[in-house]
């Protein structure tokens, strides 16, 4: 286990980076949450490899870091966690990234390969035209979860809206803690980044074009990959892509185990595993 996590907070720029980290150990990794959520917490940290300190911070846009409207591009995303890494954890570092986040740490390890020893994409599609589908799927949602981040609602009332949401109660069941956890985020989160999402996909989202990304990626990577079945992004396609672009790549399917990787621990087994290489070299 990491340990307790410290709350904190960096400036760079004008951005305000929010992040919690956990005591010093041997090495250091960076957690990058989805979009729309707020920073990795203990669900997933305390079965982490407690050799590595770990570092999990709000995304710009996101829970308590700088809204900036009109900059959510993945480079721009990027070198906020470039800055965490070079200025504030103070060497190279192992980076998992779920989703939204994953994209975000393919954009870091292309754009700064020196500050990336590995890299861990749960469930992150590898090419612009592979994650358009999920997008429009999700596009209702989407826009829904805009209207209530630009609501002013306070959070018990953004979560008994988001109970209205029929595709929302068929995925997640209508007791879940979603409800509170997605609104806790929406109401701290920045309108204009699903704007980024839902009107400029191909300019936030640019530099996943054709996957070609992968081609500038030096260190391993780990694909996370949910259950197709139970709405996993990751498909054929992004598999033929890593194979055809990424030198040092593996994966790991995870069975029953949805988008959102709800089950932490086969998550955090996964990484765990990938880590290893790392220090018992």
């Amino acid at each position: 286990m990491a340990g307790p996590l410290t709350p904190r907070s960096a400036q760079f720029g004008g951005v305000r980076l929010a992040y919690s980290v956990s005591a010093q150990r041997e090495a250091s990794l960076v957690l990058l949450h989805g979009g729309s959520g707020t920073r990795v917490g203990p669900g997933l940290i305390d079965h982490i490899d407690g050799r590595w300190q770990c570092w999990a911070p709000d995304l710009r846009g996101h829970g308590d870091s700088s809204h900036t409207p009109g900059h959510y591009a993945l480079d721009e995303v990027a070198l906020d966690i470039a800055l965490l890494i070079k200025e504030v954890v103070g060497s190279p570092s192992a980076v998992y990234g779920h989703s939204f986040g994953g994209h975000v740490g393919l954009a870091l390890a292309a754009g700064w390969p020196d500050l990336v020893r590995g890299l861990a994409l749960g469930d992150t599609a590898l090419s612009l035209e592979t994650l358009a589908p999920h997008l429009d799927r999700n596009r209702g949602m989407t826009s829904k979860w805009r209207e209530l981040a630009a609501s002013g609602a306070s959070k018990a009332e953004v979560a008994r809206r988001l109970h209205d949401i029929p595709e929302v109660v068929s995925a997640v069941g209508a007791e879940s803690p979603y409800y509170e956890a997605m609104a806790a985020s929406l109401v701290r989160h920045d309108p204009d980044f699903l704007d980024s999402v839902l009107a400029r996909f191909d300019v936030s989202h640019r530099q996943l074009k054709g996957g070609v990304i992968l081609k500038q990626v030096q260190c391993p990577v780990l694909l996370i990959r949910a259950d197709p079945v139970r709405g996993g992004v990751v498909g054929a396609a992004d598999l033929r892509l890593a194979t055809e672009y990424l030198s040092k790549w593996e994966v790991v399917n995870l069975v029953g185990v949805g988008h959102a990787l709800e089950d932490q621990l086969q998550v955090a087994t996964a990484i765990n595993r990938f880590l290893a290489q790392f220090l018992d070299a």
